[in-house]
């Protein structure tokens, strides 16, 4: 009798226990915070986004208004970066590219925020404080008497720092140069472009 039990009681345990699994797994598998229309997941139609971006934009301008706006804003920059760009400079405008020569001993000294590519030679870096110069190309921040690498952009963060033309040079030295600038002569006087 025990075997007929075992036999019966197997299959009914073993029916019973995938039922339970498929149900436990398919409650998982909805989510309970996660079925549309809740609190976690909202409905909404497209009246009330058209209205919550009305509000958000002030009643919401018309892409005409929104071109003129822009156009004026750009006109503002313009005028803007042209008057700026003659201030304390060496150079015309600081959105050019200018190549400057630099005799033997003469030092560049750069704005905040201006490029530098040295293109020939043997330059040195120059700085009033500890800090150095960015050498964007390599990743690394060139301290004062570093030799600096061709061809590798210098971003300088403040004044007082620039690059000076080793004396040991033949000839000029080329460099690239965006933004504004100073060039100085041995003896520290300005020279005029």
């Amino acid at each position: 009798m025990k075997s007929k039990w075992k036999f019966i009681a197997a299959p009914v345990l073993l029916g019973a226990g995938l039922w339970l699994g498929s149900i436990m797994t398919t409650s998982a598998d909805t989510g309970a915070g996660e079925k549309p229309g809740t609190a976690d997941d909202p409905l909404v139609t497209k009246s009330y986004v058209d209205q919550q971006i009305k509000a958000i934009t002030g009643g919401g301008g018309t892409p005409a208004t929104t071109d003129i706006d822009l156009q004026k804003l750009k006109e503002e920059i313009l005028k803007e970066i042209q008057a700026g760009s003659g201030s304390g400079s060496s150079v015309g405008s600081s959105l050019e590219v200018t190549v400057v020569e630099l005799d033997p001993g003469q030092t560049l000294y750069a704005a905040p925020g201006t490029e530098v590519i040295v293109r020939n030679g043997k330059a040195i870096a120059v700085s009033s404080d500890d800090n150095g110069i960015p050498d964007v190309t390599s990743g690394k921040d060139l301290s004062a008497g570093t030799v600096i690498e061709l061809n590798h952009l210098l971003l300088f963060p403040r004044e007082g720092r620039g690059i000076q033309s080793d004396t040991s040079n033949q000839t000029v030295i080329y460099v690239m140069v965006k933004g504004n600038y100073m060039v100085t002569n041995k003896d520290g006087s300005k020279v005029t472009p």
